[in-house]
């Protein structure tokens, strides 16, 4: 008997103990926070939105804009030609909180986008992946009934350069230009994939603008009512894609910077040291078809036989030509020389250009941050920028010197004279 009454006992005790796993378990499946939903509960909610029935907490905070879209990823075939699908299909994105309070009051601390997303702690944690065409249908759909909460940031402008010219100091500058109100995405990987997603002739553009245009959307969303105007600044090989971009958006305003030749060439061999590592070599295995016939045009060669510094002002001459190709094709857009910065932003880009009002801008915000490294990393953060255009003239190289006036002072020489054309 007396072994009967443990083993009752023992299984009483067990079936408490498994109940209550149990019902913790359940608890924290089902429940719904206020705060940012886990990854974990991403198959739970997806299944409840399969079914039609509750929407679940990880969509309703991209629909409310308390998710922002961080990446993309364009399966093979997502904008073929030959599918039967009228627009794109398949393309995700990842989605995550995002605090945005750090670019706008000390934007050169979080100067890339891809810093912005490190130094936000929720993020990494409380990334979701979406469909991107259901969730900015779904966006535009809630945005009818939202009385204005979220609602769609205007477009004040475009940022192309040439690299090394001055490009973050720019967005810096528009974050500090009037924070409450601006927002700026510096470098966002998804913006510049949608844009470079057609790479075969097997490519439908209405299928990529469409993509193009639930990009831009999803990213300009707000939940502040104090924000009305986003900014982008594209990575610098985006500018080869610049009239597909303008396809979509074909009024906003676009500035292309760009910078002395040697200077520009020098910032990238650090040192005059002409390594592989540098930025500007690293599409030498693939060359654009645009460096090809830069190449072809000085030298009557390939790529493949430029010495490094020569592939390096090749590359750099594409990004220009592209920018000079648009404008001559639209008779839209500015050019801003490096050695203009940043007076020339406050005084007359932004104001006469991006339309920004005057009343607006922050000046004490501008200054300060025109005064700082505009990449304030580590040992960078919030010290004084010192001028380097001197330094960089003193130590170049004649190879450096010969490349840049074979491959770059001509395309350089006419953005000048367009950049002087357009200020008077």
């Amino acid at each position: 008997d007396g072994r009967a009454a443990r083993k009752t006992a023992i299984r009483v005790v067990l079936w408490f103990v498994a109940s209550q796993v149990v019902c913790v378990v359940v608890y924290f499946v089902f429940r719904v926070e206020e705060g940012p939903p886990h990854v974990w509960q991403i198959g739970r909610i997806r299944s409840r939105e399969q079914t039609g029935s509750l929407m679940g907490s990880i969509e309703r905070a991209v629909l409310e804009a308390r998710y922002f879209l961080t990446s993309l990823s364009i399966p093979s075939g997502a904008l073929s030609l030959r599918n039967s699908h009228e627009s794109y299909h398949g393309v995700t994105g990842s989605f995550c909180p995002l605090d945005w309070h750090l670019q706008k009051y000390n934007p050169s601390t979080v100067a890339m986008f891809r810093d912005l997303i490190a130094a936000s702690h929720h993020c990494k944690q409380h990334a979701i992946t979406l469909d991107i065409a259901r969730i900015s249908k779904e966006a535009r759909h809630f945005d009818q009934y939202s009385q204005g909460a979220p609602h769609e940031l205007q477009i004040g402008g475009l940022v192309f350069h040439e690299t090394r010219c001055g490009s973050t100091l720019t967005a810096n500058l528009l974050s500090a230009a009037d924070p409450p109100a601006h927002r700026v995405y510096s470098e966002a990987s998804p913006l510049l994939t949608s844009i470079l997603a057609c790479n075969s002739m097997d490519c439908s553009q209405q299928k990529q603008e469409d993509l193009i245009r639930d990009v831009l959307y999803l990213m300009g969303r707000s939940s502040d009512i104090r924000e009305k105007r986003v900014f982008y600044k594209i990575q610098s090989v985006g500018v080869r894609n610049i009239a597909t971009l303008s396809r979509v958006i074909p009024n906003v305003p676009w500035i292309f910077i760009y910078r002395n030749p040697v200077e520009v060439i020098m910032s990238h061999f650090k040192n005059a040291s002409i390594t592989n590592k540098a930025v500007c070599l690293r599409g030498r295995s693939t060359p654009h078809p645009l460096i090809t016939e830069i190449a072809q045009q000085r030298r009557g060669r390939e790529p493949k036989s430029l010495t490094n510094a020569e592939y390096c002002a090749a590359h750099l001459a594409s990004l220009c030509q592209a920018a000079m190709q648009q404008f001559d094709d639209t008779h839209h857009g500015r050019f801003v020389n490096y050695a203009d910065l940043p007076d020339i932003l406050w005084n007359d880009i932004f104001v006469n250009y991006f339309q920004i009002p005057q009343h607006s801008l922050h000046h004490k915000e501008m200054l300060k941050a025109a005064n700082v490294y505009s990449k304030g990393r580590g040992t960078n953060a919030n010290q004084e920028w010192q001028q380097d255009s001197a330094h960089k003239q003193e130590h170049t190289t004649p190879e450096i010197q010969q490349a840049a006036q074979e491959f770059l002072q001509p395309v350089f020489e006419k953005l000048e004279t367009l950049s002087h054309l357009q200020q008077t």
